[in-house]
């Protein structure tokens, strides 16, 4: 495998593991550094402003201007792992960096859409299924969403309770009659259920696509890549989102 296959390869594998691109419609920017989004009146949204930001509500605001975020993650290897065409090792190893740039970016996703959803249930648990929301919950935040218009097709889970709710015979009937895909993900907070319809969620922006490049530490006397992106979650429809906690 040659260097340039190596990288081609580490941006397959990045883009494997985040979740913006399966959840949310993408609009790629080509020009200038921001752009303004027309909200629904009287429909929940939110957006993270910045890195480390907790997301802003959108509910009072008829429109907002959205500045992507840059991410960046630098995988370094030592100097000679490269004179020495360890390849595959440093692919491997560079996937496994990957999964740690894409869970930046699946923390922003999923905050954003529990900030934006138009419907938060209080999960009731049964006594001896403490962990998982009774079906009762589900199927209320199924309808909220169908009242608004909108086909659910997505249900976002922590891997802390997946395995739970596989076991649920009767949750397993309504995926299945609904469609809906499970995606099991870290960034969810444990003992939270979102349920959404992705293709009206809202819009994953993203003015450079994920990219890499070279990038050399004479420091330390290393070098290896840069991934990099700008993205910007944002929810401006709430109201195909439903959350129980």
């Amino acid at each position: 495998m040659d260097l340039s296959s190596l990288k081609t390869q580490i941006i397959v594998e990045a883009n494997k593991f985040r979740l913006g691109p399966r959840l949310l419609r993408l609009q790629t920017q080509t020009e200038g550094s921001a752009t303004k989004i027309t909200k629904i009146k009287n429909v929940n949204g939110a957006i993270v402003p910045s890195l480390g930001a907790a997301p802003v509500s959108l509910l009072e605001l008829d429109s907002v201007i959205v500045f992507p975020l840059t991410i960046k993650l630098p995988i370094l290897f030592a100097i000679e792992d490269f004179e020495d065409n360890a390849l595959n090792d440093i692919l491997q190893r560079s996937f496994k960096e990957s999964f740690h740039f894409a869970d930046i970016e699946n923390r922003l996703v999923v905050e954003t859409l529990i900030a934006g959803a138009g419907k938060t249930i209080t999960a009731q648990a049964k006594p001896d299924v403490r962990e998982v929301p009774i079906i009762d919950n589900f199927l209320e935040a199924i309808r909220f969403i169908e009242d608004n218009g909108y086909a659910p097709n997505k249900i976002l889970v922590n891997p802390d309770i997946a395995e739970s709710l596989r076991q649920r015979e009767e949750l397993k009937e309504k995926l299945i009659a609904y469609a809906i895909e499970v995606i099991i993900n870290i960034a969810v907070p444990s003992q939270t259920v979102i349920i959404l319809d992705s293709n009206h969620a809202g819009l994953l922006i993203e003015r450079v696509s994920l990219e890499i490049n070279d990038y050399i530490d004479p420091w330390q006397g290393k070098k290896g890549f840069l991934l990099r992106e700008r993205v910007a979650p944002v929810v401006i429809n709430g109201n195909a989102v439903a959350v129980i906690q």
